[in-house]
């Protein structure tokens, strides 16, 4: 009987493991579908600093970081905290995938977007999510 009751026990607490761990991974799973979700499209000619279009944004509580991506190849990247100064906090490359180009951000922080491109990457989208 108390072999029976510890087996029990045993199972108990790998099922609740495992149920916990599913729910976390579905959650973050959520969490990233939602703040890319609400991802904008910005234009992009390949000229300046700041891209035609990019305007200044805001960020929400949709995602905790602003994250970037481009439709081909690679840029650089950084974020301008407009409020607050007008330099780049750092250059990030980004190419296809999410890259989070500044981390937990406050919602409601004004931003603009810097790029610097390369001459083959000239009328291509970029994406924000924020």
């Amino acid at each position: 009987m108390m072999k029976l009751r510890a087996a029990l026990a045993v199972l108990a607490v790998a099922v609740g493991v495992t149920a916990f761990s599913v729910v976390t991974s579905e959650s973050t799973a959520v969490a990233a579908t939602t703040c890319y979700g609400g991802a904008i499209t910005i234009p992009y000619d390949g000229i300046g600093l700041y891209p035609e279009g990019s305007g200044s944004y805001t960020t929400s509580s949709r995602c905790n970081d602003i994250n970037m991506k481009v439709a081909r190849g690679s840029v650089s990247a950084c974020v301008i905290f407009v409020d607050h100064t007008r330099d780049c906090n750092y250059w990030t490359t980004v190419r296809t995938s999410w890259v989070t180009i500044a981390t937990n951000v406050k919602n409601g922080t004004h931003f603009q977007v810097g790029i610097e491109g390369h001459d083959d990457q000239l009328d291509m989208n970029m994406y924000l999510a924020y």
